[in-house]
Order: C-alpha cells, then structure tokens, then sequence
C-alpha cells in the first residue's frame, strides 16, 4: 500500500503542475473553446479520480486505488496531449 501513497502523492504533484499549465495557457489563449471545456471535464475527471484513490487507500482497498490511479495518470495524459495541440 505504500507504493500507491507514493504513487497517489506524485501524480498529485503532476496534477498540481498540469493545472498550473492550463491556467498559463488559458491565459495566453483566452478563446481556447471546445479545448478549454475538453480541459476543463479532464481536470475534473483527474481530481475525482485522485480523491476515490485517496478513499481506497484510507479503506486499504488496493485494488480499487490502483484503478483510480491509473485512471488519474490516463487523465494527466490527455490533458498533456491537449496541451501539446495549442
């Protein structure tokens, strides 16, 4: 269980840095349109993802913390990719 709280804790940090590259971009290109709100559904989509991955791992459900994590790192992915198409 201690390597999901690791890896819970750095794909929390990534999702710190990703919001923080959303909000420069956004910034830099106001009228993103369908981008921000694909943005927008991903970033909430990776917080709920890391906060059923945190109840998991309060309850010492692995298994179920593991799926969240992956679904987490899914979502970091995608809003890299959609990042990258600016």
């Amino acid at each position: 269980m201690a390597l999901e709280r690791e890896e819970r804790d750095r794909l929390s940090d990534r999702a710190r840095a990703m919001s923080e590259r959303v909000e420069a971009a956004q910034k830099q290109q106001p009228a993103l349109g369908q981008q921000r709100e694909d943005l927008a559904f991903s970033q909430q989509r990776l917080q709920n993802d890391l906060k059923q991955a945190d109840a998991a791992l309060k309850t010492a459900d692995v298994q179920k913390a593991k799926i969240y994590l992956d679904l987490a790192k899914g979502e970091l992915e995608k809003i890299a990719k959609l990042l990258g198409r600016q």
